[in-house]
């Protein structure tokens, strides 16, 4: 979602911002809708980095940890046209996704558990998607990431 403007986006953004002070990243758009608008209003670090992510960096998926930061329903096989992730071969899987309310939507659980590991945010996220039938030894909360020098 990295060029949506949603709120998938902005964490992604944060999240990929973030860990490329520790190590190489790779960026795919993937999920949401492109909006060359969102694109457009970035300040020009966070363009800069960006496009450097998604254009320049390139990172075999069998060598690396690919994080498909989505609802599940973009993950492949996607219930709808967007990039496969994760890509075939992949090394190892992470999907990072959030539902703000008590219960996982149909199929969720399913598509969760192909992956390594599952990041939510919260424990209350933790623990909806265990009683939703994730395996609880795939969850893992990881808070969202915030901007320090932003705020």
């Amino acid at each position: 979602p990295f060029l949506s403007g949603g709120g998938y986006c902005s964490e992604a953004t944060s999240f990929a911002i973030g860990l490329k002070k520790i190590t190489n990243v790779q960026t795919v758009h993937h999920g949401d809708s492109f909006r060359q608008g969102y694109v457009d209003g970035l300040d020009q670090d966070t363009y800069q980095a960006m496009y450097h992510m998604t254009y320049l960096e390139k990172i075999a998926p069998k060598s690396g940890v690919v994080v498909c930061h989505s609802e599940p329903g973009a993950w492949h096989p996607a219930r709808y046209q967007t990039s496969r992730c994760p890509p075939e071969g992949s090394l190892y899987t992470v999907g990072r996704t959030m539902f703000e309310t008590d219960r996982l939507p149909k199929g969720w659980a399913e598509r969760i558990n192909k992956l390594n590991e599952s990041w939510v945010p919260t424990e209350f996220h933790r623990k909806v998607f265990e009683e939703g039938g994730v395996d609880p030894a795939k969850l893992k909360v990881v808070g969202e990431p915030v901007d320090t020098s932003f705020y």
